[in-house]
């Protein structure tokens, strides 16, 4: 059952602009590849050349390559007549609304979730609303459902039942 009682807040709706994705993603997908590309060389040529792997090199590339997986995040596409509400660390930031092929903050989301349910919103003439979460628990589970060992009608084979093969060792004993 949910419990809040706090009114629900009216935001009016901000359309935002965010990059395109076509000029970040050869960035992104350089810097993953180079990230690579230098721990490899890092480690190779610091052992052919000190007997150790160049130490600055080694971090670098051990720092840009988590980078560039979280600048991947950003990615994201919009068809016609689709929206991506951005909301930042719980914090409404605009809503985009242009179709295509879009990069924003990688930290950016739709707000909470209820068991991979985004959270409701409604939006109608250019204002947002959130909706109060449904009650119980999402997924088609219900709340009270015991789960046990299930009873089985295993039991010794019949006389004469065929035996398993055990791979190289022939039949079961």
């Amino acid at each position: 059952m949910n419990t809040n009682t706090d009114p629900i807040k009216s935001t009016p709706e901000r359309v935002v602009r965010v990059a395109s994705g076509w000029p970040m993603l050869p960035f992104v997908l350089l810097l993953c590849l180079g990230a690579i590309a230098l721990f490899i060389y890092s480690i190779a040529g610091g052992v052919r050349d000190q007997n150790h792997p160049y130490w600055g090199w080694f971090t670098l590339s051990l720092l840009l390559e988590p980078l560039s997986i979280v600048l991947m995040v950003g990615f994201f596409t919009l068809q016609p007549n689709e929206a991506r509400v951005l909301v930042l660390f719980g914090e409404y930031k605009g809503t985009v609304r242009e179709p295509g092929f879009h990069w924003g903050n990688p930290f950016y989301s739709n707000g909470p979730a209820q068991a991979g349910h985004p959270a409701p919103l409604l939006f109608r003439d250019g204002t947002g609303r959130m909706l109060s979460a449904p009650d119980g628990v999402l997924l088609g589970a219900t709340s009270g459902e015991r789960r046990g060992p299930a009873p089985s009608a295993l039991g010794p084979a019949p006389a004469g039942a065929p035996r398993p093969l055990i791979p190289g060792r022939g039949a079961a004993p």
